[in-house]
């Protein structure tokens, strides 16, 4: 499994519940020493399909140790978040967690 120029992955925790993709790219976009261009947001939602304060953000290739580095513990909003280098894999398996209990049924992918 090479590593293919699919971009890079960080987690973010402690998000403003509030937050929206667009604030999630502006924070990106404003990090110290240079913005960072988002090239995806996913939140994780709770089991009450609330958003959980988390969220796996894809950044372009070789950013994602500079962003945990430069952006870890800055402020959005009120709150600070902590910035966590990710996977893919992380963020899919993050993402299918509140479905486990449907994992076993056939799936209808095309």
């Amino acid at each position: 499994h090479s590593a293919c120029a699919m971009g890079e992955w960080v987690r973010l925790r402690g998000l403003p519940f509030s937050a929206s993709e667009g604030d999630v790219a502006a924070w990106f976009a404003d990090a110290p020493g240079g913005g960072m261009a988002v090239t995806r947001v996913i939140f994780l939602f709770n089991n009450s399909g609330r958003k959980s304060g988390e969220a796996f953000v894809q950044l372009q290739e070789h950013m994602a140790a500079m962003a945990a580095q430069v952006l870890n513990h800055k402020h959005m909003g009120q709150r600070y978040v902590e910035v966590f280098v990710s996977s893919e894999e992380e963020a899919a398996m993050g993402t299918s967690a509140p479905m486990q209990h449907m994992q076993h049924m056939p799936a209808a992918v095309a």
